[in-house]
């Protein structure tokens, strides 16, 4: 069996997007330019086999994957 391969770096992207809903706003409030963000989370995708948002031009919405990473990260990040 192999093991999740992810960083705290791709975690709080996540969390963070998902809750702002924008790669924008997260981008700010990290201090971080928004490619970083997107590549992080494309990356953490990638990982994880599964879309975490739907996109639709600018804006995103969590997946139901995306949902339920969304309440374990936070509680990571606590």
């Amino acid at each position: 069996m192999s093991g999740l391969n992810f960083s705290l770096a791709q975690i709080e992207a996540f969390a963070t997007v998902a809750e702002l809903g924008s790669i924008s706003k997260a981008a700010t409030t990290l201090a971080k330019d928004r490619s970083t963000l997107s590549e992080l989370i494309a990356f953490l995708e990638d990982d994880l086999g599964y879309a975490l948002f739907e996109r639709n031009g600018r804006n995103l919405a969590l997946t139901q994957a995306g949902l339920r990473l969304q309440r374990q990260a936070k509680l990571l990040l606590r």
